[in-house]
């Protein structure tokens, strides 16, 4: 019966902790780079966008279905 919520909440939440992860390996990468290289600016734009919107997805999902 509520199987399906629960299976999804665990896969939103898998899909936080992915993201999660590859935001903190894209930042340890951005700690090698040169400050204020233009390419570091995009790339950091880039890897933060990502995580919000994968982190955002599924609050936006789960709180449609409440």
């Amino acid at each position: 019966m509520d199987g399906g919520r629960y299976e999804r909440k665990g896969t939103n939440y898998a899909a936080i902790l992915r993201a999660q992860a590859e935001l903190e390996q894209a930042l340890r990468e951005l700690e090698k780079m040169p400050a204020f290289d233009p390419g570091v600016v995009a790339f950091s734009a880039h890897a933060l966008n990502n995580y919000l919107s994968v982190t955002g997805a599924p609050s936006n999902c789960s709180s449609r279905h409440w």
